[in-house]
């Protein structure tokens, strides 16, 4: 799937600079002990960026969205606000419209958004 959606894809990243979308570097497949497994690789989000505290993975679902175990928390994890400028929740809030447009256009129904909290006062 991922190398069909590939073209419009590449050409939203290239002409969209400041996509939430992830970039990925490749896909590809492994086959050990007679089982090939497929896996894409993908820019780090956080890279180059300072600490960052607390990571959620939200999707908007209800069902099963509490961390189990290590990783990033889910959407029920998530108790306090997230406060942001009024100019920038304005720019994200209209990155995020765009960016979910060329989803349903290649007809991507299930997608996350990453959210890092990095806390200034520690």
């Amino acid at each position: 799937m991922l190398l069909r959606m590939l073209p419009k894809y590449y050409e939203y990243l290239r002409t969209t600079p400041k996509t939430l979308l992830c970039r990925f570097y490749g896909c590809y497949a492994i086959t050990m002990h007679g089982q090939t497994r497929g896996f894409a690789v993908m820019a780090s989000l956080f890279h180059g960026v300072s600490k960052i505290h607390e990571k959620y993975d939200l999707k908007g679902s209800w069902v099963d969205r509490h961390r189990a175990g290590a990783g990033p928390r889910k959407d029920n994890d998530l108790t306090s606000s997230v406060r942001l400028p009024a100019a920038v929740a304005t720019r994200m809030r209209a990155q995020c419209a765009e960016d979910v447009r060329l989803l349903r256009d290649l007809n991507i129904m299930d997608y996350s958004l990453l959210l890092g909290v990095h806390y200034r006062a520690r």
